[in-house]
């Protein structure tokens, strides 16, 4: 009995090429995003900026998950949603990305309760949350 084989398989793309456009893809989403955020090579534009680095944060990008937890938290093209601004830096922290640790704790601090906070007070004193 001879083996069948559907057509789909014979055009078959390895699946590597495929999760490196798909890298390519998120980079270039995070990259413009960051430029509408920063107004390199145009104005800053809070919403489109907000509109690509959310679709690259939704993909794992960890820096543009750090870009759109900053955009959340100051509310510069979304709304101002504390929440989310928060799930976002756990999420880049996640992936070990650095400059989310310690906005993340300062956070983390204002929200303990009162013996955290008297104990670490040097920490929300430097960053003004206390």
């Amino acid at each position: 009995m001879a083996t069948v084989i559907p057509p789909f398989m014979t055009r078959s793309v390895p699946l590597v090429f495929i999760a490196q456009r798909l890298n390519k893809t998120i980079q270039k989403r995070y990259q413009r995003g960051d430029m509408l955020l920063n107004g390199r090579g145009t104005g800053a534009n809070f919403p489109a900026s907000a509109k690509d680095l959310l679709r690259a944060a939704e993909q794992g990008h960890a820096g543009a998950q750090f870009a759109i937890a900053g955009l959340y938290e100051e509310g510069k093209g979304l709304e101002r949603l504390l929440d989310s601004a928060l799930y976002w830096l756990q999420a880049s922290a996640m992936q070990d990305f650095a400059q989310s640790f310690f906005p993340l704790g300062i956070n983390l601090l204002a929200q303990a309760d009162n013996d955290i906070k008297t104990r670490y007070s040097f920490v929300m004193d430097y960053k003004g949350c206390g």
